[in-house]
């Protein structure tokens, strides 16, 4: 590595924690008025188990309907049935998120919340610099260096890092995780960390078992040679340890009904519809299985990749998404908001899909990356596209809508959008007409300023005043 390269690698990390520290002190957050739902329970929580360490969410509800102003509690009582899990010794969300912020939380107030908020601007820092090394080990340093860009700009990353939620940690140890396996699926000696990793982001959220689903649905798809190496299982021995400890505990507070407590929780959303499609994928999954097994020749993964492609582009070229493609990358579109809870619910199937297209034109980028890694693209690129595939048609089907549940999909289309534009630029300096080359150059430089405006310019209304929900 040459030391123009050092130098601009410690430059760009240096930049991704200098940032964080800005954005740490430049959160202004009208305390505890405009606080989320969910960062008044994670506080709450925090602050319950500094002594003794009980986690116990018990009186949290009262808390909350006691201590917020505004509306919030009102619309929670009103248009949410708190479900019976709120009333025991355990919570929705595993404890790992909570436990970061106890040696910082002791008490309801707005230094200690301001104090707190270091946790998910920290993560989404780490994020910023896993993508940088990642695209930069597998692509070069143009390819890093647009990813990082691109994702230290995103108005999402922006406005969840000023918000006490999980969201920015799970998407960073996803991100971790996936990153190493897909840097290392060669060498196995690095495959034990995929599953601490994946671990520590189950004990953050259930939706961290999501690394688990990638690497399984990349087996299946496209490597069945991993069913017959060990430390591939162990990735899923290690992972199950970690997160041993809050099965234990659910067990004990539960016994049998266990998983019936802790999977079905949210009777307003539509997790039957989810269950019934994932059943349907279970014989499809076991039928590629032994395929995978018991095929005779290595299998030509280009047709499952076809596929995929036209899934994606059956996305963005369905009417309810393609008609509305011109205003949501106009100038003035912004992301649909809310402060009423039912927002989650009232959203069409496209939810996602629009949210990012009308927050920043990068994300339409990301999207034909996606669709060029699976038709062109080399292993790398297809386990890149398949992760933010699988990310955002999970979310989709669960059908409960607020564009932090996809924020761990958000690092993978940026180096997707970077990967596409370092391609894109590569063919235009190689074209042998002076005066296309020209076109072409002053074209994609139009394109990028227009992108990276409207994107500044989105993260800045929002994070100034970040939503409830959006």
């Amino acid at each position: 590595m040459t030391l123009q390269k050092k130098l601009m690698i410690g430059f760009l990390l240096i930049s991704m924690i200098f940032g964080a520290i800005v954005m740490r002190y430049q959160v202004r957050r009208d305390f505890p008025d405009s606080l989320h739902y969910d960062e008044a329970i994670y506080f709450l929580l925090a602050i319950e188990n500094t002594i003794p360490l009980t986690y116990d969410p018990r009186p949290v509800a009262d808390i909350l309907a006691r201590t917020l102003k505004g509306n919030v509690p009102e619309q929670m009582f009103l248009d949410r049935v708190i479900p019976d899990f709120m009333k025991k010794p355990l919570f929705k969300h595993p404890p790992l998120f909570t436990a970061l912020l106890t040696p910082i939380c002791t008490q309801f107030t707005e230094s200690q919340f301001s104090r707190a908020l270091w946790v998910p601007m920290l993560s989404g820092a780490l994020m910023i610099m896993t993508v940088f090394l990642f695209a930069y080990r597998l692509w070069g340093l143009p390819t890093g260096f647009f990813a990082c860009l691109l994702l230290m700009f995103d108005p999402f990353l922006w406005t969840l890092n000023a918000r006490l939620l999980m969201d920015s940690t799970l998407a960073f140890l996803i991100c971790a995780c996936l990153a190493l396996f897909i840097l290392n699926r060669r060498e196995l000696k690095y495959w034990p960390y995929c599953g601490l990793l994946a671990g520590l982001a189950l004990l953050t959220k259930y939706t961290g078992a999501l690394p688990l689903i990638i690497i399984l649905a990349h087996a299946l798809i496209y490597d069945g040679t991993l069913f017959f190496k060990r430390r591939f299982y162990l990735i899923y021995v290690l992972a199950l340890l970690v997160f041993s400890p809050w099965l234990a505990w659910n067990f004990k507070i539960y016994g049998a009904d266990m998983l019936h407590e802790m999977i079905w929780v949210h009777a307003w959303t539509k997790q039957v519809a989810f269950a019934n499609f994932f059943m349907m994928l279970v014989p499809i999954g076991f039928v590629l299985f032994l395929y995978q097994i018991f095929k005779t020749k290595r299998i030509h993964s280009s047709l499952m990749s076809y596929i995929l492609a036209l899934i994606v582009l059956g996305f963005l070229l369905h009417p309810d998404t393609f008609s509305r493609l011109g205003p949501l990358l106009s100038w003035n579109a912004l992301p649909v908001h809310g402060e009423n809870l039912k927002f989650m619910l009232a959203q069409p199937w496209n939810f996602y899909w629009t949210q990012w297209l009308s927050a920043s034109p990068f994300y339409l980028a990301g999207f034909l990356g996606m669709v060029f890694a699976f038709c062109r693209g080399d292993a790398a690129d297809r386990l890149v596209a398949l992760t933010a595939f699988i990310i955002i048609v999970s979310m989709q089907m669960v059908g409960q809508y607020e564009t932090r549940y996809v924020l761990p999909a958000v690092p993978f289309l940026m180096i997707l959008a970077a990967r596409l534009i370092v391609i894109l630029a590569g063919k235009v300096t190689r074209v042998r007409s002076c005066a296309l080359r020209w076109a072409g150059a002053s074209a994609g430089s139009f394109v990028l300023a227009y992108s990276a405006a409207k994107t500044i310019k989105v993260g800045i209304l929002f994070f100034n005043k970040p939503p409830l929900f959006f």
